[in-house]
């Protein structure tokens, strides 16, 4: 997907916010938007206008600029990445819950410190972890552990790459 890390924050962001001031909840916010920019292709698109032997052809977006559905495509990224970690925070909150209860400084027991509110409400922590999610890629190493145990593990005939 070519939209970017920031774009997708600040679509996060936008329906975060929204959420917020008309007192919905996250995820459908998120799919109120995703509605709206499947709306713009739905229907298809124009290729060209003629009448009187006058012809006007319509472009698509420019470069630089997003498509409507890499537009919808967005959300619906962001939909999923909202139900991944929603899974994710109830599995935490069902840990931190457990009989005995985990220690104080455990990830459960520091998850239940943070959003003590999270049953009521899970939209809060999920936003946090999406917001720690969503980061742009500023660089890349590549990871040659694998073949340096091949070498250590004696297979000298297997095949590298």
């Amino acid at each position: 997907m070519d939209v970017s890390a920031e774009t997708l924050q600040a679509f996060a962001d936008n329906a975060w916010d929204t959420a917020l001031a008309q007192a919905n909840s996250f995820r459908p916010q998120l799919r109120i938007y995703e509605q709206g920019a499947t709306n713009l292709f739905g229907g298809g698109s124009i290729g060209s206008v003629s009448k009187n032997s006058v012809s006007q052809t319509y472009r698509g977006p420019g470069v630089g600029s997003y498509t409507p559905v890499q537009i919808a495509n967005s959300w619906r990224m962001l939909i999923n990445l909202y139900d991944e970690l929603l899974a994710y925070c109830n599995k935490l909150f069902l840990l931190s819950q457990a009989n005995p209860p985990p220690s104080p400084n455990s990830i459960p027991a520091l998850f239940i410190a943070k959003f003590p509110e999270y049953q009521q409400d899970p939209d809060n922590a999920v936003y946090y972890f999406m917001q720690r999610k969503l980061r742009p890629i500023d660089s890349y190493e590549t990871d040659l552990t694998e073949l340096r145990l091949v070498e250590a593990l004696g297979y000298v005939n297997f095949p590298t790459w």
